[in-house]
């Protein structure tokens, strides 16, 4: 269990350096991402990866925003343990980066998701260790991002979030059809106060990721999901030695 709390609303800016890894530095840490957009949008911008430290030597890396989760990633090879996005290849200025995160200095699978910032088209990004290991297959990765406590019920089994809690749940309950009851519920004035309920299939062999969160227009506790309908290759990115 870990608590994401503070790692969404307070992201801090290290210098790194980065290349795509064909061009990769000798002794460089490499890392392998998943860019979501934690809400579905018409189109996704354009995202590129930079240096943070010096721009100017290098270019951008494409690095794709997507609304679901597939086998597609990118590696990038770091010095340090920060990125920043914008929307171009070239030389970033300091108003043109929309997004900066720190990774984990542990790890070398992560998957960025990405939530609306304080400003029009900026972002907060958070960094979750993506590897097999730290989400297995067959498992339900969820979350509270929530300001509230907040209990997820699968069959007859309850998961209490603190917020800022995450809980891998592998291999959850499920009845005969391989379908856990699903019911989910939100501490509001002290009382415990439903607020959704369904049928949530066995993950199987792929992954499901799981945000409790306030919607901002309604004020309200709700719970969005993502399958994980082809996780990354247990085999991670290698380190360059010279």
């Amino acid at each position: 269990m870990r608590n994401f709390f503070f790692s969404l609303f307070s992201i801090a800016l290290l210098p790194l350096s980065l290349v795509s890894a064909p061009n990769a530095v000798p002794g460089a840490r490499q890392v392998q991402l998943r860019l979501l957009s934690f809400y579905s949008e018409s189109a996704m911008p354009e995202l590129y990866a930079h240096n943070a430290q010096n721009p100017e030597k290098g270019v951008g890396m494409l690095t794709p925003l997507k609304n679901y989760l597939n086998h597609e990633s990118v590696t990038v090879s770091l010095n340090s343990d920060s990125i920043l996005f914008t929307a171009s290849a070239q030389a970033p200025k300091a108003d043109e980066v929309f997004a900066k995160v720190t990774l984990p200095r542990k790890g070398t699978q992560f998957m960025l998701v990405f939530f609306p910032g304080e400003t029009k088209g900026s972002f907060r990004v958070m960094a979750l260790d993506d590897s097999r290991k730290a989400f297995p297959l067959g498992s339900f990765r969820v979350m509270n991002l929530a300001h509230s406590n907040v209990r997820l019920t699968l069959e007859t089994t309850n998961y209490d979030f603190t917020p800022g809690k995450e809980i891998i749940i592998e291999d959850p309950p499920v009845k005969d059809n391989n379908h856990s009851g699903m019911y989910c519920f939100a501490q509001i004035s002290g009382k415990w106060e439903r607020i959704g309920s369904g049928l949530w299939p066995h993950p199987g062999i792929k992954r499901d990721v799981q945000f409790f969160f306030e919607n901002p227009q309604t004020k309200l506790i709700e719970l969005r999901g993502f399958r994980d309908i082809s996780p990354p290759s247990a085999t991670a990115p290698a380190v360059v030695t010279p």
